[in-house]
């Protein structure tokens, strides 16, 4: 695999390509990794499937590796790619071909496959070898003579439906909830149709409204790679897609006023770059072999990162007593670091997991969709002074044949356990083999999961774990919103809607500090307040006992206010402690 990307490189020679599985687990591939032609000299086949600003680039990289009887083949989104490549390369080593098959990049050297696809690719007299290939494999294969017309069939989809997720926020089923977005996903079909009508290339379908309304409803949960790339502030390919629609229409006289309007306020949220600019680097600056390897030095020096039990349970070993844990299920944000702040001023030592637990997933829950940012996860990590990050998969939690689970009793069942039924046993049982392995002196768990706080002190009570359970607070957007990893499923309009949880309950707190101490009355008033807001769905209130999360009739020492609340599609929790 030849690329510029650092981080990506390392991982994928340190642990190969990683594809998450339908039911969250990892498999990982070996692969050899380099930024270097001259390691892959003489290569007869190649796949093009880098960003198309980056097709320059990869084109210059082929170039000094290709065989002069290789063939490259380019599948990437967008119009020009292949142009860029016969430039360098001649046509004789340049293939064209379009795909649907569609994958999410969960962080360096992790995706997730986005479902069946079909691929189609131009005759060319050197492509066999890798048809053969490709088919081996389990790709679905085609070629034709009439690319162009399937080239110009996607673009039509990607042009209607990418920009408008990534400026909207939203999973591509999401276009077709919304009228103004179905209005202006219709529109920009119209238009892709209408240049290519003009330029006589004949398009794979009849209708390109109801193509484009295929292809969204087949992928209703899956994110646009345009909307993957403005989440993790990367450049886009709005320059070949919409921009090269309104190119074209210009060319032949076809207005596309929508398209242009896409384009600019795509390219807005990021200043384009040069094509030539190699990912990561600096204005003017490469990436060398040197340079990742001083990266992943620098990395390893400064924190370490296991995979196995066994990797794990020798880096423990180094560590000075005592030692704080923060276990997490990755996307982290503020309030996870504030977690490890604490365990930097209380401990020798910190250390971090990073393990989303299928096993506390429902079977109609966000477990595959679950935000995921490895890279960036390490990253922030680092910065905050962790000493070692476990990062173990799903096969080495549960193994072939595992079947002991922790249930406990009474503080798991009512609220999220009754809304999530098994949630809190996959909890206990995964935390209780996280306490067993890494053997912490204290353990960092956030007030905002405070039925999950109740739930392992008596675990951890229970089962005479010698560990101390350290609870930080919640930590707040600055219009109170509570920081969670789901919050990057709300659009701006749900986002805005969202605050209506920390309203409900400061607007109860408001009352008991005047006075009220009837539970019924504060439930009420957390009901209301949420009632109020039309892009919230009530699911449960709670005025209860802070330490069993029984229901209270009267406040008299305290109690836990906790809601769980439908914004959208995404369901949050939030709760106050009233003293």
């Amino acid at each position: 695999m030849l690329g510029t990307w650092p981080e990506g490189l390392a991982a994928l020679n340190k642990l190969g390509v990683t594809l998450a599985q339908g039911d969250g687990s990892l498999r990982s591939y070996p692969v050899k990794a380099s930024a270097n032609p001259s390691d892959f000299a003489g290569i007869r086949l190649a796949l093009v499937l880098v960003k198309s600003w980056q097709t320059e680039r990869a084109a210059a990289q082929l170039f000094d590796c290709l065989a002069v009887d290789g063939i490259a083949l380019t599948l990437q989104n967008g119009l020009g790619n292949r142009e860029k490549l016969v430039n360098k390369l001649g046509a004789e080593r340049v293939a064209f071909g379009v795909t649907t098959v569609g994958a999410s990049l969960l962080g360096p050297g992790q995706v997730r496959a986005g479902g069946q696809g079909k691929t189609s690719v131009a005759n060319h007299a050197r492509i066999a070898p890798l048809i053969e290939a490709l088919s081996a494999s389990g790709f679905q294969i085609e070629t034709t003579d009439n690319v162009d017309s399937l080239a110009w069939g996607k673009l039509v989809v990607n042009a209607a439906m990418n920009p408008l997720t990534a400026l909207l926020g939203v999973a591509n089923g999401e276009l077709l909830d919304r009228p103004a977005a179905r209005e202006l996903s219709v529109a920009l079909a119209t238009e892709v149709a209408a240049v290519a009508t003009k330029k006589e290339i004949s398009l794979p379908f009849d209708d390109p409204v109801r193509a484009v309304e295929e292809v969204v409803n087949a992928t209703a949960n899956n994110q646009s790679s345009m909307l993957q790339d403005v989440r993790r502030g990367a450049f886009t390919e709005i320059d070949t897609i919409s921009g090269a629609v309104v190119e074209a229409g210009r060319e032949v006289g076809v207005p596309t006023p929508i398209n242009e309007v896409m384009w600019k306020l795509v390219s807005a949220l990021r200043e384009t770059p040069s094509v030539s600019a190699p990912l990561s680097a600096a204005k003017g600056e490469t990436i060398s072999t040197a340079d990742i390897k001083r990266s992943l030095r620098l990395m390893r020096e400064q924190m370490k990162q296991v995979v196995t039990l066994e990797e794990l349970r020798q880096a423990r070993g180094t560590l000075k007593d005592p030692v704080g844990f923060v276990p997490t299920m990755g996307y982290l944000h503020a309030g996870h670091l504030s977690l490890v702040a604490l365990a930097k001023q209380d401990c020798a030592s910190v250390v971090a997991s990073i393990f989303v637990n299928p096993a506390q997933f429902g079977p109609n829950e966000d477990l595959n969709a679950y935000p995921r940012d490895i890279f960036g996860d390490l990253k922030k990590l680092q910065e905050a002074g962790v000493d070692l990050v476990w990062l173990p998969t799903p096969e080495i939690v549960y193994p072939k044949g595992f079947n002991t689970w922790i249930h406990v009793v009474g503080v798991s069942e009512p609220l999220e356990g009754a809304m999530r039924p098994g949630h809190f046993r996959g909890v206990a049982t995964v935390v209780a083999k996280l306490f067993n392995v890494v053997q912490p002196d204290k353990a960092y768990f956030g007030q905002k999961d405070a039925q999950q706080v109740a739930v392992l002190k008596q675990m951890a009570r229970d089962l005479n774990f010698p560990i101390e359970i350290v609870v930080g607070p919640t930590v707040r957007e600055p219009d109170g919103l509570a920081l969670s990893s789901r919050n990057s499923y709300l659009n701006p309009a749900e986002r805005k809607a969202a605050t209506v949880l920390h309203r409900a309950l400061s607007a109860a707190q408001a009352v008991h500090a005047a006075g009220e101490r009837d539970g019924e009355a504060l439930r009420a008033v957390m009901r209301k307040t949420i009632e109020a807001e039309p892009l919230a769905k009530l699911q449960y209130v709670s005025c209860a006992d802070a330490q069993t999360l029984q229901e209270l009739d009267k406040v008299e020492n305290g109690a836990l206010l906790s809601m769980a609340v439908f914004v959208g599609k995404t369901r949050l929790i939030d709760n106050l402690l009233l003293k």
